[in-house]
């Protein structure tokens, strides 16, 4: 699942999950403390909306020079890609496309029985996998990272997250 990471001003980050269900949008806007938000439901406040559509995340802005990504003022739309950089009033959010996550044992990839498209060994529970940002494919965390690319044949995304997957590699996402 794509998230939205903020660095708060003690120095720690959070983590701002983003929703990936049918229609739904989430809306980006800054609290009366000053930190990143994302809601369900949008309200006059909210500087942008970020929609999942066919695989993408697609920022629009709200309010005319509120939101930029990696400098640049969104206007009307851009798709975001991972490590993206939203720049929200004086905060900076980094777009996390490309997650790591930890098998729980009632994971769906077990249950259909799944295997990594490029190691063809069947997921257990624990495995770290990336799940591709484009088309959804679960991949072990070392192959995502020794292949860089989506190993389903029939999509063409190349991995952007830096490291070897291993423990001090990427970190760990929502």
């Amino acid at each position: 699942m794509a998230y939205l990471e903020s660095r708060n001003p003690d120095g720690t980050t959070t983590q701002l999950p983003l929703t990936a269900q049918g229609d739904r949008r989430s809306y980006l806007s800054v609290d009366k403390d000053g930190r990143a938000e994302i809601t369900s439901t949008g309200g006059g406040d909210a500087l942008g909306v970020i929609t999942p559509t066919k695989g993408r995340w697609i920022l629009a802005s709200n309010k005319a020079g509120a939101v930029r990504v990696n400098g640049q003022v969104v206007a009307p739309l851009k798709v975001l890609t991972h490590n993206d950089q939203i720049g929200l009033g004086g905060l900076t959010l980094r777009f996390c496309a490309e997650v790591i996550e930890a098998l729980a044992d009632d994971s769906p990839l077990l249950r259909r029985r799944l295997r990594c498209p490029y190691t063809h060994e069947l997921f257990k529970p624990g495995d770290r996998v990336v799940r591709c940002p484009d088309c959804n494919t679960a991949h072990s965390v070392l192959a995502w990272f020794e292949h860089k690319a989506c190993g389903n044949p029939h999509c063409s995304y190349q991995a952007q997250m830096v490291g070897d997957g291993g423990e001090g590699g990427a970190a760990d996402g929502a």
